[in-house]
């Protein structure tokens, strides 16, 4: 049986994938939570790592979001997808004094934040689910899509998505 499993089984897999990625990354991080939904970029939380289950579905052949047997007669099929997204949020530069920009200087350490993040968190993921997949706690992934977010609210960083398989209980 999966490690995952359960009514918790999506909220255990993202927490401890948080865990990992947390700890394997070269940023240090002042909030880590598994959170219900995307933060809004609206107000910068400086260092912030957030992960959540963004949708669940069966699927009889992952990561397609597709069943063809007919649930309503006592059939499900063989597995339950998952999209989930980690976001990380470092500070933006911002204009000081008169400036209507920021100083360039700010704007590329910025850059090489917002790559290093992107660069350790997406190996963190792929090396955590690898392992899992190994272990069979998980049955299969697929790291999607890695966009940079901002400058917002005086936010800048990355936004993760990828899919997960478990098997269907």
């Amino acid at each position: 049986m999966s490690t995952y499993a359960g009514p918790l089984k999506w909220f255990s897999l993202a927490k401890d994938i948080l865990t990992y990625v947390n700890a394997n990354t070269t940023a240090k991080y002042g909030r880590a939570a598994v959170v219900p939904g995307l933060i809004a970029w609206d107000g910068c939380d400086c260092g912030a790592l957030y992960l959540m289950v963004n949708q669940t579905y069966a699927c009889e052949t992952f990561p397609m979001q597709k069943v063809e047997a007919d649930l309503s007669e006592g059939c499900s099929a063989p597995y339950e997808g998952a999209e989930l997204v980690l976001q990380v949020m470092q500070c933006a530069p911002s204009p000081q004094g008169q400036s209507s920009a920021p100083a360039v200087a700010a704007q590329e350490n910025a850059a090489m934040l917002v790559r290093r993040d992107a660069y350790e968190t997406y190996r963190a993921v792929n090396s955590f689910l690898c392992t899992a997949r190994a272990d069979r706690d998980v049955e299969d992934f697929i790291v999607d899509a890695q966009m940079v977010q901002g400058p917002s609210g005086g936010c800048v960083g990355t936004e993760l998505r990828f899919r997960v398989a478990l098997t269907w209980e």
